[in-house]
């Protein structure tokens, strides 16, 4: 069951590679993304079976996995290996409490309205369930160029925001911070490579949060559909 509103090939051309995301398919930004897969899968195989929805962006799993689900951009179609829903963000059609884990790459970097997802997540979360962020680090060498104006070599989106910000926001919602780590690419350059042998992560070029959601139990996913129709209750 695969459903959109509008997907990649409705696009115009140009739409097509003006896209944000596009930057995530080729070069440095291929390379990074492959950094964040492959750290994704060490949160992803700590939990077996697991509901997976994934919030914009190419996917992060990329071979069968149980109960699979991805939620994409309504502006551009990744094909994936799971259910394909496109729809808002800040009203998934996704029922309550049935998701192990969210994963949300740098989608509070290319949204207007990020806040307004957050009590999203929390819903369709089973109670500590997780949600795993990644973002664009400001303290890193590509936080410097920005400061610099060297805007032509660093990522698309338009502002780095700080990890901190990001955790305090989600705390607000009734998350709580279990882990966060600092990456850099998976080509790393000369550069990369020498800040890592120095042991300096808190440099790398993109932040992963995990988060909980705070509940005192713990509940198991049923067999019912995932997604609802977009005129049903979600609650």
């Amino acid at each position: 069951m695969v459903t959109h509103s509008k997907g990649f090939n409705s696009m115009s051309i140009e739409a097509q590679s003006q896209h944000p995301l596009r930057w995530f398919l080729s070069g440095v930004g291929a390379q990074l993304y492959a950094r964040e897969r492959e750290q994704f899968a060490t949160v992803h195989h700590s939990y077996r079976h697991a509901t997976v929805l994934q919030l914009g962006a190419p996917p992060m799993i990329q071979s069968f996995s149980h109960c699979h689900y991805l939620h994409y951009d309504t502006d551009l179609y990744f094909p994936s290996i799971g259910y394909n829903v496109c729809g808002d963000f800040d009203r998934l059609a996704v029922r309550s409490e049935i998701m192990d884990i969210v994963v949300i790459p740098h989608l509070h970097e290319y949204i207007a309205d990020f806040p307004s997802v957050i009590p999203e997540i929390y819903r369709v979360l089973v109670p500590e369930g997780r949600v795993v962020i990644f973002g664009f680090n400001p303290w890193s060498l590509w936080g410097v160029q920005r400061v610099l104006g060297q805007r032509n070599i660093v990522p698309w989106c338009k502002t780095f925001y700080n990890a901190n910000m990001v955790i305090k926001r989600f705390e607000d919602q009734d998350f709580v911070l279990l882990e966060q780590h600092r990456l850099f690419p998976a080509v790393r350059s000369e550069c990369c490579q020498v800040l890592e042998q120095l042991g300096c992560h808190v440099l790398g070029v993109v932040y992963m949060l995990v988060l909980g959601k705070r509940s005192a139990t713990m509940t198991l996913n049923t067999e019912r559909s995932h997604f609802v129709k977009p005129s049903e209750n979600l609650i």
